[in-house]
């Protein structure tokens, strides 16, 4: 009797306390999605405000391109001024006058503007190399309103994404708490304690592969930005009727670039699932490593400026067997991890050497090094080793066990040495080809899968 009273008190408290949890998570519900609109809008926003910025400057760099070319070929009043109308209607857009401040600067930039446009249509023609320079004064003042118009706002994803990892979880909460006591209802009536052990289990087990899949989900958007960032840029270019021949080819080259890097990294998450599987089909031919190297940094500079400058080549003149484009993956993963664990403008390390069977490689970076603990680790999935010192940008620990798998695909390993405080270096080592020069593509099973239950 004492037991079933006991039960029937828990079937009591468990119902009270159900209005009281629904009403508690709806109000935290309304909370998390009212400060996810206000983040969201606040993002739109300062994106809205960069294009239009960046468009102003594009245009206002090509009217000082005019003037600065008018001493030495016709100057077009019909060109300038068609461009003035459409930087007039980019520097009074409504999407500026959101503060104040941003009011007043748009006065201040619509004022000094219209100073130049008449200081420009007062020159004459053709005007002398001096007039053009005081032209040329008042137009960089208009530059530095419009940029520190820009300056105010930064947009950035990672604080949409964290508002909506918020909500996820808040959802799950809301789901666990609800399966809960329900479970624990079902408990006090027909005493199933081992359906409520299995149903946690799988609420757990839910919880960590929803957590896998943000983290992911995180991943993929971050490093798909910077290509599609360029790509689009391009295209606006592009769109440009007055832009020269040889500025066009040079657009559409660094288009294809970005588009290669695209590629490339829809080819790691698609590519991930095979690897581990041991599904992946590797088609390899002899090259020249070297070459591929420095493919690969013009194509990283599209979105890493200085890479070409920072990073020091010294590999041998030799060949490897490889899938050249995912050797390509391998190595932009190896360069992305020492731009993100090195200090700003510090040099990254490119070096080989040559054995009996293989070509090593070593990829050098001078940041604060993996402690001695972690270095076992630092290939394991979803391993970050923890943050990255000198950037922002904290990774899901794919990167590293993408290129362990690739390399090991190949027949190939890979390994890591590090000091605190000195930086770190990743090898690894690649088949050289048994006929030098030979050319026929050879297919190539992944024992990835093999390999990964060996580690």
């Amino acid at each position: 009797m004492r037991r079933w009273s006991g039960l029937r008190v828990l079937f009591v408290t468990v119902t009270l306390l159900i209005p009281v949890l629904v009403i508690g998570l709806s109000v935290a519900s309304y909370l998390v999605e009212l400060r996810h609109s206000r983040i969201t809008l606040t993002e739109s926003h300062a994106i809205r405000v960069i294009d239009t910025m960046l468009e102003a400057n594009l245009v206002l760099d090509e009217q000082r391109l005019q003037v600065a070319k008018s001493p030495y070929q016709p100057f077009s009043r019909e060109s300038f001024l068609k461009r003035a109308a459409r930087f007039r209607e980019l520097a009074n857009s409504p999407v500026l006058r959101t503060t104040a401040r941003d009011a007043a600067l748009q006065g201040r930039l619509s004022q000094q503007y219209e100073r130049y446009v008449r200081v420009v249509l007062a020159l004459p023609t053709p005007p002398q190399p001096r007039q053009v320079e005081a032209a040329t004064i008042v137009a960089l003042e208009t530059v530095r309103l419009v940029n520190e118009i820009r300056s105010g706002y930064s947009a950035s994803l990672e604080g949409v994404i964290a508002s909506e990892a918020e909500q996820r979880e808040l959802g799950l909460t809301v789901l666990l708490v609800v399966d809960v006591v329900v479970l624990l209802l079902v408990v006090a009536a027909l005493l199933l304690v081992g359906r409520l052990g299995r149903e946690q289990a799988r609420a757990a087990a839910l919880e960590a592969t929803d957590r896998l899949r943000n983290e992911f989900v995180a991943f993929a958007a971050h490093e798909l930005r910077n290509p599609a960032t360029a790509i689009r840029a391009g295209a606006w270019l592009l769109r440009q009727p007055d832009l020269p021949q040889e500025d066009r080819a040079r657009v559409v080259e660094a288009i294809g670039r970005s588009a290669d890097a695209l590629s490339r990294l829809v080819l790691t998450l698609l590519s991930m699932g095979r690897l581990e599987e041991g599904r992946l089909q590797l088609r390899t031919r002899p090259l020249l490593l070297a070459g591929l190297v420095r493919d690969l940094l013009t194509e990283m500079a599209i979105y890493y400026p200085d890479l070409p400058d920072r990073v020091q080549v010294n590999l041998p003149d030799e060949q490897v067997l490889v899938d050249p484009e995912y050797l390509k993956l391998v190595l932009s993963n190896l360069l992305d991890n020492a731009l993100k664990f090195s200090p700003p403008g510090s040099p990254i390390a490119i070096t080989g050497e040559v054995t009996e069977r293989e070509v090593i490689t070593h990829v050098r970076d001078h940041g604060a090094g993996v402690p001695p603990q972690r270095l076992p680790h630092v290939f394991d999935k979803y391993e970050t080793v923890g943050q990255p010192p000198y950037s922002a940008r904290t990774g899901t620990g794919l990167g590293l066990y993408m290129a362990r798998l690739l390399v090991e695909a190949h027949g190939g390993r890979i390994w890591v040495d590090s000091t605190l405080g000195e930086g770190t270096t990743i090898s690894f080592a690649l088949p050289r080809p048994p006929l030098l020069g030979g050319e026929a593509p050879v297919n190539r099973q992944s024992d990835a899968r093999d390999k990964g239950r060996r580690l």
